[in-house]
């Protein structure tokens, strides 16, 4: 009885905790991907790239090191890590130039590997996340000024071991596939089902990977505090993660994210991200071109929300004149459709 008094009264306290400053342990930042080509085994020769290119709070997830010229016989210069193309120049000198990329992570964050199969092993996502300083389960969880549909808690269901959580919670305990069967965890998760209060769980199935998700909490401000402009703590925060494939059945039509209130969704473009960075490209391994997770990453100052477009009702006046038996339908004013004549 003692006991459930004092969870009661830290719980009540911690809904006045949150400050504009404050983030939540488990934020998720400056997420990135390296891209890796080999010939027969990426430990004999290998062609290496980083593909997304993220910071968090200036610091970069992945990074180039070492640069030097690995001299080797196209088309594969075994030995080397090539992060270019294998070739021969004009004066006869054949082989690549390599570096390393190493991982990175800004202060009171851990560099995280996510993966993606279909890749190598060690390629595919890699994030910072919040690892100290933060603030956790039974703090107030509807109260920070980030971006609404900022992530929190991404990770892999296969490869992130130990899983990631947010504030103490999950989001993979608990879901379910498209069949309505539980997500299969590769590794044990000590988090609380879901997602915290003010959160949503979200999920994106990884092609090639037979069981494997990319799971993450998105943020929905339910005060709105991301109104207004304001400053936020951490740049580099990843917000509004999509998936652009609506054909495959695991998707259900597409995992639509929004940032802000804009949806980032987008085929064959850059992630939608108006006053934000757009992901350039979408990646999943086991999917075709331009198609995998899209997001957009935030800056120290948010972007005004979307606003729908002030739309008034046409009337005659607006149409001209109109065919016998139709009328003047339709929207008026920016983004609204216009105004024509209809039956």
């Amino acid at each position: 009885m003692k006991n459930t008094i004092f969870m009661c009264l830290l719980t009540a306290a911690g809904a006045f905790e949150t400050n504009a400053q404050d983030l939540p342990l488990g934020l998720t930042c400056g997420v990135a991907y390296k891209d890796m080509s080999c010939f027969i085994d990426c430990d004999v020769s290998q062609q290496s790239q980083i593909r997304e290119v993220n910071a968090c709070n200036d610091i970069a997830t992945l990074t180039y090191q070492n640069f030097r010229f690995c001299p080797a016989s196209p088309p594969w210069c075994t030995g080397c890590s090539c992060i270019g193309p294998c070739a021969c120049q004009p004066d006869g000198l054949c082989g690549c130039m390599e570096a390393q990329i190493v991982r990175q992570s800004a202060p009171n964050f851990t560099n995280v590997f996510d993966g993606d199969f279909g890749n190598w092993r060690t390629a595919g996502y890699y994030h910072q996340e919040l690892s100290s300083g933060g603030v956790t389960y039974p703090a107030d969880s509807t109260h920070f000024v980030l971006a609404r549909g900022a992530v929190c808690g991404f990770h892999h269901t296969r490869n992130s071991n130990p899983p990631s959580t947010c504030m103490g919670y999950d989001p993979a305990v608990g879901a379910v596939d498209a069949h309505g069967q539980s997500l299969r965890l590769d590794w044990p998760s000590s988090g609380m089902p879901g997602c915290p209060e003010g959160w949503q769980p979200r999920k994106a199935f990884d092609m090639s990977s037979d069981y494997g998700y990319w799971v993450w909490c998105e943020y929905l401000d339910p005060n709105n505090l991301s109104d207004g402009s304001p400053t936020v703590a951490a740049t580099g925060v990843a917000c509004g993660i999509s998936h652009n494939d609506r054909s495959d059945w695991h998707y259900q039509g597409g995992v639509v994210g929004r940032c802000m209130g804009y949806t980032t969704f987008s085929i064959g473009y850059p992630a939608h991200c108006p006053g934000m960075t757009g992901s350039p490209e979408w990646l999943d391994s086991g999917e075709g071109d331009r198609t995998g997770l899209g997001f957009c990453t935030t800056g120290s100052t948010l972007p005004p929300p979307y606003q729908p477009p002030a739309c008034d009702l046409c009337g005659p006046a607006d149409c001209g004149t109109c065919p016998e038996y139709t009328y003047c339908d339709g929207l008026k004013g920016d983004g609204c459709g216009g105004c024509f004549c209809s039956q």
